[in-house]
Parts: C-alpha cells; structure tokens; sequence
C-alpha cells in the first residue's frame, strides 16, 4: 500500500506543478486541502474502484481499496506565505507568515498521536502526508530543521514511525514526506 501512495502523492505534486507553472504560482499559493484534492484524485484515476472518503471522523482521507483495505491519512502543508497590507498608504511592510514554529510544531506532534492511537478495527495502515518549504526564507530555523528524516525518526521513535522522502517533489526547496504511523 505504501508504494501505491507514494507513486499517487508524486504523480498529484506533479500535476500541483503543471498548474502552476503556466499561472506563475508558487508552493506557497496552495493549502493542504487543495492537495489532498489532487491526491484523492490521482488515487481515484488509477484506482477508479477505491472508495475515498474525506473528512472520515476526523481523519483528513480514509481510502478503501477494492481488496478491502483500508488506510487513513492525515496532510500537513507547511509554506511560509508573504502577507502585504491592503492599505495602499500604510508604511507597513510585507511578513511572512507560517513559519517553523511552536504552533505547527504542536500541531504535527497532536497529528502524529491521533494517528497513532488510531485503533479502529477497519483501518489497516496509518499515514502521515508532509509537504512544507525546505528554504528559511530569512529566518533562523526552517521546517527542514524540525522535518528531516533524521528528526523525525528520531523524536517520534515510540510511535513506530516511517518516514520517507519522496524525492523531487518541487525541486529542491520543497520536501513531501510519506510518514508511515504505527
């Protein structure tokens, strides 16, 4: 199954791209909502008989094969977005907003526990899908810093997990993780 998810978040980042290169958009014009619809897409066109349902008690995707079985998955999107004002007369300057921080931090910790402590009878395997912008964009830490492989494995020992880089998501500066929660 694992593979199987890996080859539909690869091929539904690829897409992501196709449509925002001819727009001029970047990784940070997109939520975790917008790819998560591009995931249940492309499981959807190469599995045309998977039964995926969104927002399944909680849970951002629950995914039923046509073998009967079932993996959950939960999306964390991490960009940093620059913010203007709107007030054209306003000195203000632009921020960033999102970056690596206690909040999101707190956040992934919650998810990676929901996910763990999952026991739902029907459920046979449990991810974790992260994508965040591996660039500090000024700052002191970057989501790299928190995120790589390394760290995670390390922080999140207990919880049996798996992390797994899918390489050339965006280039270099954008990293999608297929995390793998027991």
């Amino acid at each position: 199954m694992r593979e199987i998810l890996r080859e539909c978040l690869g091929a539904a980042m690829s897409r992501v791209r196709s449509h925002a290169k001819p727009a001029k958009t970047e990784i940070a014009d997109i939520d975790e909502f917008t790819f998560r619809f591009f995931v249940l897409a492309e499981i959807k066109r190469r599995y045309p008989d998977a039964i995926c349902q969104p927002e399944w008690n909680g849970i951002d995707l629950v995914v039923t094969t046509s073998t009967g079985r079932t993996i959950a998955i939960e999306f964390k999107f991490y960009v940093l977005r620059k913010t203007y004002p709107l007030d054209a007369k306003s000195d203000a300057k632009p921020h960033w907003k999102g970056g690596a921080g206690a909040n999101n931090r707190r956040n992934f910790d919650t998810c990676v526990r929901k996910l763990s402590a999952l026991r739902h009878k029907g459920i046979d395997e449990k991810y974790l899908v992260l994508v965040y912008d591996r660039r500090k964009h000024g700052r002191k830490t970057s989501f790299e810093d928190s995120y790589c492989d390394s760290k995670l494995k390390e922080q999140y020992e207990q919880y049996g997990v798996d992390a797994r880089t899918i390489e050339n998501c965006w280039g270099d500066h954008v990293a999608c993780k297929l995390i793998q929660v027991d």
